[in-house]
């Protein structure tokens, strides 16, 4: 009885000392909020789409060493994705879900209208396997890691 009292004691100092933001949502929590974050990203609403991030969320775009630190940065690269990409969308194609985290691998596709990091507009359509791990902290997003298959990007760009 003692040792049970007393690992009844140590939980609760871990908890109150690492507080309740790190706690774990339901796998079908953190798939509801990644899907309507989704949905905001898909229907370019930049604005909702941020609003599933903390405060300081980051958005790591690993082929390009881009590392994106809050809501006006974020908002700024996707939107010139958009600009470059106006039919720019996501379908997701399997994910896996674990305590805060859900990993997922998406196919990006577009098709180029505009400049895009320096690349004139070719017209072509691409269409990117990615990988993305999505870090959760309680029922935002704490982080996003995106890696993408830039060499097809070129390929399927001309370039």
């Amino acid at each position: 009885m003692l040792r049970r009292e007393y690992l009844l004691w140590l939980s609760l100092i871990a908890l109150l000392i690492g507080g309740t933001s790190t706690l774990a949502q339901t796998p079908e929590e953190l798939l509801a909020i990644k899907d309507a974050a989704r949905t905001a990203l898909n229907a370019h609403d930049l604005d909702a789409f941020v609003s599933y991030f903390v405060e300081d969320g980051v958005f790591d775009l690993v082929p390009f060493g881009a590392t994106l630190t809050g809501a006006e940065q974020i908002k700024a690269v996707l939107e010139g994705e958009f600009e470059a990409f106006p039919d720019w969308h996501i379908t997701e194609q399997g994910l896996l879900v674990g305590p805060n985290i859900v990993v997922g691998e998406p196919i990006i596709s577009g098709t180029h209208q505009a400049v895009w990091n320096g690349i004139p507009p070719t017209g072509n359509a691409v269409q990117l396997p990615s990988l993305e791990i999505v870090d959760f902290e309680g029922d935002k997003v704490k982080r996003v890691t995106i890696y993408t298959d830039i060499l097809s990007e070129m390929i399927q760009l001309g370039v």
